[in-house]
């Protein structure tokens, strides 16, 4: 910084707040937002600066575009810290509430827990609401200064427009390069149009949102002030190219420490067999070198493309490090010891039992695990701990960890694809933005292994691409996800070298059917009529191109246009538009006419929304979803399959199968390539069936369409030549199947070996905040409105053994406190059958069930006295 520091005490903050910050000076960028946030005029000229991630000083730069705040900066940089400052000096400045909203439970999870301690000895009420699909508890937000919330949530918030909305005086949006997302983007989309006609103070916060004319394009749309320093690193980040055994970084030099050492390397010439060397050479040689200067022991972050390869990485490096150990030599000049996790004092490994804990309590003892959506959520949480401990060094992964999970690491090194697909810009610069750890490392290393490209015949033109392509590569440019263009075109503009998108080149993609209108459209059209915020075709038109990010960077798209097909599939839920994006016509065939979820006023000018429409916001789904649901309430061809077998279990089935083929339904799926054929062959024996739910006309999938250009059997070819509905039938009878199974009480080991999967790739579907469970919540409130009591009673208990993954029986017994399903069946068959017999028991009987201490029996023959107690009082 040229001139004066900034120190804390120049804030115009509460003593307090100073008081508990653990620095004197603050961050260029973080200085430079405070001058013009607390208009400190002595520090007006001064320039903030700071040295980007190439060693060049530069001034952090401040442009005004609007009354709001747009602060790019790299990732651990402090950016929350602007958060706090200015969420502090709101609340000390004017009554009322402020918001903070983020992408991710786990990270506001985490801000809960900083706030809540930065705020601690104070009067502020904090308060986190992170329930994506319901709009219970909105009111009540309004007691309390702080509120955090998920984009879902924040979206509910506004819609309903309650009371204390007015007196919200700042939103914090962080993470707001989410916008570009397709699954999240539309609904943080939405926050940003209500909240801006709403006239919400709004500060934003990204690490990029591309290069620096992006940025300021970006802060534009925003009507906001850019603060930028978005190539600001705290620890410089060194980035490289691996081929082979050797490290080329981005200035040519080339490493000469991460060579071939005789007997350590493996013997290979493929790129993951290179990651596997260069993982050695952290744990040996570098431990070696870290342990000889005193300093902390590294670790490195290795993704790859697939979860599989995850796990065989994993075991193929254990099984290398084996080998070296075996070695005296080895084992004498690298000093690598072994560990027991059972002897780990801070956290023990977790009591779920699935296939893959077998392998990681394997490859743990050797500082090398694997993380993915594979295993179950405590065994996820469980190797981030340990890699935080240091007691892991080597984690393999897919890239998706780099954007949910903070573990940063001195090493990054990444593989260049994601499943069939080439990496994204985007997605490289997340996973090697983790090399660095402030406090630890002055120096970060982020790589990327070179896959040989047949076109390009030399190693030095293979270099060449992978350092233009990603290493020296500006960031892709984030635009709005509400308007989509197909994949297939975006292809075909990169293969033109057209990078940036324009007005040009969306209007040629709408005259030619390449754009896809994102469901969640609808569903925003849909609540800005039942909020309040637009009522008829001209208001909504308005409401778009003034506060909708979409518009505001495509302002020649014909918003008209587009917002009369919105309202005509409100009014039609399978009428098909753009490119009959969800198979309209197929679920108008198989499910009958559609509910509408509006409808027009007897002046012919204004909408207003059906009951149908409020359930549809109320429960968070899609306008299909909501009219696929009514059909299943009210469609007698139906209902007749539904309940020609009485039988409970089977009806059960049924009714998974049916909610699994709305929109709504998670679809990304596992399934081995290999078992496609048999998979497929038990689906169409099941739906030949004359009494199956849906005829087999609409959902029978010819084998041939699963074969991809190799000849080999393939998830993703069925997903790229099937009707939307195959694919939801066939994915939806796939799932209810391992539903039926947990549901059942079959152990997660067993449903895991019986079916050939992981039970963690299916964690999203089951518990208290799976898809299932708000599926089922939604449609049963749906049977309510349609007077359908019988099926929503179905639905309510269905719903309820999902979360718990157990049968009817002992789900009262599932409700106390330390007793799952587990421990539910066994006091069961005990003979505690209920809720009333618990209460009479005594902690030594109750005991036996394993597992159950006395003392947590004691807890919970308490809790069960309590409920009796609760009964007794309303009976």
């Amino acid at each position: 910084m040229v001139g004066k520091k900034l120190h804390k005490k120049n804030l115009k903050l509460p003593q307090w707040f100073k008081d508990n910050l653990s620095f004197d000076y603050l961050l260029p960028h973080q200085a430079a937002f405070c001058v013009d946030w607390f208009n400190l005029e002595e520090f007006q000229d001064e320039k903030f600066q700071y040295t980007n991630e190439d060693g060049d000083t530069k001034d952090v730069k401040v442009k005004k575009f609007g009354p709001n705040y747009f602060i790019v900066a790299g990732t651990g940089t402090g950016k929350s810290l602007i958060a706090y400052i200015a969420m502090i000096s709101t609340l000390a400045e004017k009554s009322g509430s402020v918001i903070y909203s983020g992408n991710y439970k786990a990270l506001i999870n985490e801000q809960f827990e900083e706030i809540s301690e930065l705020i601690k000895g104070q009067k502020l009420k904090i308060r986190r609401k992170t329930g994506d699909f319901s709009s219970r508890g909105i009111e009540d937000l309004g007691r309390y200064d702080i509120i955090l919330t998920t984009y879902e949530t924040c979206e509910q918030i506004l819609q309903n427009k309650p009371k204390w909305i007015e007196k919200v005086n700042l939103m914090v949006i962080d993470e707001i390069h989410t916008v570009g997302n397709k699954e999240r983007g539309p609904i943080l989309e939405s926050v940003i149009a209500m909240s801006l006609s709403l006239n919400i103070p709004l500060i934003f916060l990204s690490a990029t949102v591309g290069d620096e004319p992006d940025i300021e394009k970006f802060a534009k749309n925003l009507s906001a002030t850019l603060i930028d320093a978005h190539d600001y690193r705290l620890v410089p980040l060194n980035k490289f190219v691996l081929y082979e055994d050797l490290a080329y970084f981005d200035n040519g030099r080339r490493s000469k420490e991460i060579k071939k050492s005789t007997g350590r390397f493996e013997g290979t010439s493929s790129s993951v067999g290179a990651m596997r060397n260069f993982a050695l050479w952290v744990l040996f040689s570098q431990t070696k070198k870290a342990k000889k200067d005193d300093k902390r022991i590294p670790q490195i972050l290795c993704f790859v493309r697939s979860r599989n390869d995850a796990v065989n990485n994993s075991k193929r490096l254990v099984k290398r490090i084996k080998e070296l150990l075996e070695m005296s030599t080895i084992e004498k000049n690298f000093d690598f010891k072994p560990i027991d996790i059972n002897e780990i004092k801070e956290i023990k490994p977790p009591s779920t039992n699935i296939v893959l804990s077998d392998t990681l309590k394997k490859t743990i003892p050797y500082r090398v695990a694997f993380h993915s959506s594979s295993l179950t959520l405590d065994w996820r949480n469980y190797v981030e701990k340990l890699f935080k401990l240091g007691y892991i060094r080597v984690i393999w992964s897919t890239p998706t960890l780099s954007a949910g999970v903070n573990l940063p690491a001195q090493y990054t090194l990444i593989y260049p694809k994601i499943a069939m697909r080439e990496l994204a810009i985007n997605e490289y610069q997340q996973s090697i933005g983790r090399a660095g750890r402030p406090k630890y490392d002055k120096l970060g290393y982020g790589g990327i292994v070179v896959l040989e490209k047949k076109e390009l015949p030399t190693k030095e033109d293979n270099l060449a691409w992978y350092l233009d392509k990603y290493v020296n590569a500006d960031t892709e440019t984030i635009y709005s996800s509400m308007l989509m263009i197909e994949d297939r075109e975006l292809e075909s503009l990169n293969k033109r070298g057209i990078k940036k998108i324009d007005n040009e080149i969306m209007l040629k993609c709408l005259d030619y059917g390449k754009l896809r209108t994102h469901p969640n459209f609808f569903a925003f059209i849909l609540k800005l009529i039942s909020g309040g915020y637009a009522s008829n075709k001209q208001a909504i038109i308005e409401f778009c191109k003034d506060y909708l990010l979409l518009f505001r960077q495509f302002d020649e798209l014909p918003v008209s246009d587009l917002i009369e097909e919105a309202i005509e599939v409100l009014l039609d839920p399978y009428k098909v538009v753009s490119g009959e994006y969800f198979g309209q016509t197929m679920y108008r065939k198989a499910l009958g006419d559609s509910f509408p979820l509006i409808d027009m006023e007897a002046d012919k000018t204004t909408y207003f929304i059906r009951p149908l429409g409020e359930l549809s916001i109320k429960t968070y789904l899609r306008p299909l979803s909501a009219s696929i649901f009514a059909s299943l309430c009210t469609n007698s061809d139906i209902q007749y399959r539904l309940y020609i077998n009485k039988n409970e279990d089977v009806i059960a089935k049924k009714l998974l199968y049916l909610v699994g083929i709305a929109p709504d339904f998670y679809s990304q799926v596992s399934i081995p390539s290999s078992a496609v054929p048999a998979i497929l062959g038990e689906y169409e024996n099941e739906i030949s069936d004359d009494y199956f739910i849906l005829d087999y006309d609409f959902i029978h999938i010819e084998p041939s369409i699963c074969i991809n250009k190799y000849g080999r059997p393939s998830l993703y070819a069925l997903s790229q030549n099937a009707e939307q509905i195959q694919i939801k039938s066939f994915v939806s009878w796939w799932v209810s199947m391992i539903a039926n199974e947990w549901i059942n009480e079959v152990p997660m080991r067993k449903i895991e070996e019986k079916l050939n999967i992981s039970m963690g790739n299916y964690q999203t579907y089951f518990g208290q905040n799976g898809v299932y469970a708000w599926l089922l919540q939604a449609a049963s409130l749906i049977a309510i409105h349609f007077k359908d009591i019988d099926l929503r009673k179905k639905l309510a208990l269905l719903g309820r053994r999902i979360e718990k993954g157990c049968k009817a029986d002992i789900l009262p017994l599932t409700y106390l406190k330390y007793v799952g399903r587990d421990r539910g069946r066994q006091l069961y068959n005990l003979g505690y059958t209920n809720v009333e017999s618990i209460a009479e028991a005594t902690p030594t009987s109750i005991s036996q069930v394993k597992g159950l201490s006395v003392r947590l029996a004691e807890d919970v023959i308490d809790q069960a006295k309590r409920i009796v107690k609760i009964r007794k009082s309303r009976s």
